[in-house]
């Protein structure tokens, strides 16, 4: 049981991290910032499927390319860390439905 925390906690310290480094929602990116002042996230597909695959145990990631998701599987349900964007929840939907063996 305290794996299951430590990991769940490290797995939402990790996709916080992350999570400071992406646009904001509605394909927005942010302007300036890189050293010719050209935008670093530019022309980048935040919602690109990536097959969903098992990392350890009953921990899943389920995201897209570019962003992180997890799902913890138990059965008394299921947990997601990071639903990343509105416009990302169909891309998680079909990489658990494709990809995760309950």
């Amino acid at each position: 049981m305290r794996f299951l925390k430590f990991l769940t906690l490290s797995l939402i310290a990790v996709t916080l991290g992350f999570s400071q480094n992406t646009p904001p929602a509605g394909g927005q990116t942010k302007q300036g910032g890189g050293a010719k002042g050209g935008n670093a996230f530019a022309g980048i597909d935040w919602n690109k499927p990536f097959p969903a695959h098992k990392i350890v145990g009953n921990v899943y990631f389920v995201g897209s390319e570019q962003l992180g998701s997890f799902l913890i599987t138990t059965p008394e349900g299921h947990i997601l860390i990071n639903s990343d964007y509105e416009e990302t929840v169909p891309v998680i939907r079909a990489a658990v439905e494709a990809g995760v063996q309950v």
